[in-house]
């Protein structure tokens, strides 16, 4: 028997269909998984100015299949995704409404994806529901796609220090551009106080040479 597992609430503003979780009220992407038959429903109240009109939801799965709901009672449809939609990929859900001359008004949902499945979904959730409830978020998550790298579990490290936004050179503890341009300028000064003293050393040896020649030319005289 299909477990109900969640409700997407649609409503209409203009030509759009903006869809909703019913338990969170954030923005809805997962029309659930391949295979879950009636374990999504949507929900949509009907505008005052299309109550006039013979309204249903339409859906239409990436391969072409199609399904319909029954007309509004109390002025809302209530509609179970059928397995026959639930294909791996987007989901196109449109509301119209028609009167006898056609197609009056229409509205479209375009963000609802259905989640692939190889595995015996209803097995699993009948006997581990809240896992599996807690497992499909997950996996929703991972399809729809993470855009905060602060918001990923197991950031890489370097040396124990976790790299997130906000870390510099030195948190990491890596010398900072500032650090190498000192330590460069210091070897710099070093190596030209280095070739001064090396110019030094060379004008003692030229004058200690000088002074062993004059003294062999005194020794010299002398013998």
């Amino acid at each position: 028997m299909p477990v109900k597992k969640a409700t997407v609430n649609l409503a209409v503003s203009g030509s759009v269909l903006t869809a909703t979780d019913s338990a969170t009220g954030q923005p809805a992407t997962s029309a659930g998984f391949q295979g879950e038959d009636s374990a999504v429903w949507l929900h949509c109240a009907i505008p005052a100015e299309w109550q006039d009109l013979a309204c249903r939801l339409c859906v239409v799965a990436l391969n072409g299949a199609y399904d319909e709901s029954v007309l509004p009672v109390s002025n809302a449809i209530d509609m179970p995704l059928r397995q026959g939609v639930l294909v791996p990929g987007q989901l196109t859900v449109s509301l119209k409404g028609s009167d006898s001359g056609g197609v009056r008004k229409t509205a479209d949902c375009g963000t609802l994806y259905v989640q692939a499945s190889s595995i015996g979904t209803d097995q699993i959730a009948g006997s581990f529901p809240q896992a599996f409830e807690e497992l499909a978020r997950e996996v929703g998550m991972i399809v729809a796609g993470v855009s905060d790298y602060n918001a990923l579990l197991n950031k890489p490290q370097i040396d124990g220090v976790t790299l997130q936004s906000g870390k510099s050179l030195s948190d990491l503890g890596a010398a900072s551009q500032t650090d190498m341009n000192t330590a460069l300028s210091g070897i710099s000064t070093l190596q030209g106080e280095m070739s001064a003293a090396q110019s030094g050393i060379s004008a003692v040896n030229a004058a200690l040479g000088d002074i062993q020649s004059a003294l062999s030319s005194v020794l010299g005289g002398i013998s």
